[in-house]
């Protein structure tokens, strides 16, 4: 059985991780993120949202309001992308420029 199986149509019915937890028997959210990257891995459509409660959910069956709900998540997705890209480059400028006094805020031995 498929993790889509247990989800419905449309953002209004985003089902919670912890409802998907249970169903799915799963034993924490981590888990259940990496069986949704799996699934999205294979070509299934599974979105998710932090509005009104949040969830995972599939896409609206009305075809206008399914692509606006794929818009929005691909938009969200995309944020999150590039503020993961934008900080991961700040940590590497911070260590590239980080001399012997800045190593002990570090928590390294001197």
């Amino acid at each position: 059985m498929r993790i889509s199986d247990y989800l419905q149509h449309g953002e209004n019915n985003a089902v919670s991780t912890q409802e998907l937890l249970s169903l799915l028997h799963i034993p924490n959210a981590r888990e259940l993120q990496k069986l949704i990257e799996a699934a999205r891995s294979q070509g299934e459509i599974i979105l998710s949202s932090c509005r009104n409660n949040g969830g995972y959910y599939k896409p609206d069956q009305n075809l206008e309001v399914g692509r606006l709900e794929v818009a929005a998540f691909c938009k969200t997705m995309r944020r999150r992308g590039a503020k993961t890209i934008r900080l991961a480059r700040l940590a590497e400028k911070a260590a590239a420029e980080a001399d012997d006094s800045q190593f002990d805020m570090w928590g390294g031995q001197q």
